[in-house]
């Protein structure tokens, strides 16, 4: 699991493609939320599944409980956005059905709304994709998410005619999709 704060250069890029709001999919103990608070995104908002994280996560911003999807289809925000996706396996937490990792679905969600092309996306956990061509993959034992087919091509594949990605080795590996 990446930490927010471990993605290289997010101060500069929030200041330079003016981003006013922070979204965030698995509040988890609330890092995220706090992490933007400090960056100055005023708004921030995030969803999880666990009712406890949800809770505690609050003080940091608004947080619901729901799927990370139902989240993102149901989110409307004014302003420039920070996406922080960082949702897990909802099999994880107990919710039947959620053996799909939520990310690309999460993905699809966001490539449909408007102004995504002024956004910044960045994605956690890249050392789960299989990909014999992702530097950030994890083989074998040792990490608890369990392995996903796909690429990394596949989940920018959406955002390839407005944004750049980068992919960085840091903790668990993150994506990061910034406006062109």
């Amino acid at each position: 699991m990446s930490r927010l704060s471990d993605v290289p250069n997010l101060a500069e890029l929030i200041k330079g493609h003016r981003l006013e709001v922070f979204v965030e999919t698995g509040a988890g103990d609330g890092e995220g939320l706090r992490y933007a608070k400090e960056l100055g995104l005023a708004e921030r908002m995030s969803c999880d599944l666990n009712v406890g994280n949800a809770m505690a996560a609050s003080k940091w911003g608004a947080v619901s409980t729901c799927d990370s999807v139902t989240f993102l289809k149901n989110l409307r925000v004014t302003g420039r956005c920070l996406y922080w996706l960082d949702a897990h396996f909802g099999s994880k937490f107990g919710v039947v059905g959620g053996d799909e990792w939520p990310l690309p679905e999460e993905l699809r969600v966001l490539a449909g709304k408007p102004g995504i092309e002024h956004d910044v996306i960045i994605c956690d956990d890249m050392h789960c994709i299989q990909d014999i061509l992702n530097p950030t993959r994890e083989d074998g034992p040792g990490h608890d998410w369990d392995p996903v087919e796909g690429t990394i091509f596949e989940l920018y594949d959406p955002f390839r005619e407005t944004h750049v990605a980068h992919l960085y080795g840091v903790s668990t590996g993150v994506l990061v999709m910034e406006p062109k």
